[in-house]
């Protein structure tokens, strides 16, 4: 598609320096690569753009909001100082939760996993926070809506600390923590993808969206309209998180036994993901480690994917990588990124 638009002077004598030092092939290799950047930014961010009406109306204005969950991920704001005391406990104890079935194979979609689910620790918020639940109520299901609602207000209050934390750190776009949560200044749509992405969702047929329903760690029953952990769902809660059960500073966002059980599962469980994975390390080997080429290369595991789902589908297998220790991410130029298989990725995936 070929779209005219203006540029300010200013900033055409910016892209044709950078060109010129050879990072880049041309302007319309510049431009690629940044309209992919913002877009990664937003999706790692979990927010959307704001209108200028809404960028500058007061914060009490922004949405009006009488639930639980809503109210209570209003009153958090980007840059505040609450201690981790004041978040809810999510860590790890004894869980005696009766398990569910996982979701059937025809209620959810087998393929890798989609790119928007770029993140494992929120998971892990959402899968710990559901054990203690039902824990505490000693039944096999909790309401839908309630969970969806209550969770995804205290990721937000967690994703706006590690937010924090993040900036403290000095950690770059790929290295956050915060990453996957919703801490959007668009509060609704911030919550609301997340609700989507890290708990689940399901609609008027039974079909089930999201990260954990995909992974087989819950299920949804479309009779009763409760969330219920599977066994492996129980499992993952139950092994020890650095962020949830030592510190919210932690260096790491998930522990070894943690990445241990999640590669475990997805060889076991999910092998179109662990296939992706594995194709995207003999891509990095092979020199196809820069994020277009390797796109391409992604795009090959489905005929189905446009250039645009098969990007998302690459950018959520580097997060999820990354994450897991499997690769690691370097500057290409000025701001260019290229990707790195790591030792434990070769030898994990090799």
């Amino acid at each position: 598609m070929r779209v005219v638009v203006d540029i300010p002077s200013e900033l055409v004598d910016q892209i044709r320096s950078a060109i010129e030092q050879g990072n880049y092939a041309g302007p319309e290799e510049f431009l690629e690569q940044a309209l992919h950047t913002q877009l990664r930014l937003e999706s790692d961010e979990q927010q959307t753009l704001m209108s200028f009406s809404e960028a500058v109306q007061p914060r009490s204005q922004e949405v009006e909001q009488s639930s639980f969950g809503e109210t209570l991920a209003s009153e958090q704001t980007p840059g505040t100082n609450e201690d981790s005391s004041e978040l809810e406990d999510l860590s790890v104890r004894d869980f005696d939760v009766l398990t569910v079935d996982p979701p059937s194979p025809s209620r959810i979609d087998t393929g890798p996993l989609w790119g928007q689910y770029n993140r494992i620790l929120p998971m892990k918020v959402s899968v710990r926070r559901l054990a203690i639940e039902l824990d505490k109520a000693g039944a096999g299901g909790i309401a839908y809506d309630e969970f969806r609602e209550q969770t995804a207000a205290v990721a937000r209050a967690y994703g706006h600390k590690l937010k924090e934390i993040d900036k403290e750190a000095g950690r770059g776009r790929g290295e956050k923590f915060s990453a996957g949560f919703p801490t959007g200044d668009k509060v609704e749509s911030s919550l609301n993808r997340f609700k989507t992405h890290f708990v689940g969702q399901i609609d008027s047929t039974g079909s089930l969206t999201g990260s954990l329903p995909n992974l087989q760690f819950v299920n949804i029953s479309p009779s009763t309209r409760e969330f219920g952990l599977s066994d492996a769902g129980l499992d993952f809660a139950r092994v020890e998180n650095p962020v949830l059960d030592q510190s919210l500073r932690s260096d790491n966002p998930l522990s070894e036994s943690e990445r241990r059980f999640y590669l475990d599962h997805v060889n076991s469980e999910l092998h179109a993901e662990y296939n992706a994975m594995e194709l995207v390390a003999e891509a990095i080997v092979g020199g196809v480690n820069r994020p277009d080429p390797l796109s391409e290369r992604v795009a090959e595991l489905s005929e189905d994917w446009t250039s645009a789902q098969a990007s998302t589908i690459r950018s959520g297998l580097i997060g999820r990588m990354n994450e897991l220790g499997l690769v690691s991410r370097k500057r290409v130029g000025t701001r260019g990124v290229g990707y790195e298989l790591t030792v434990d990725g070769e030898r994990e995936l090799l």
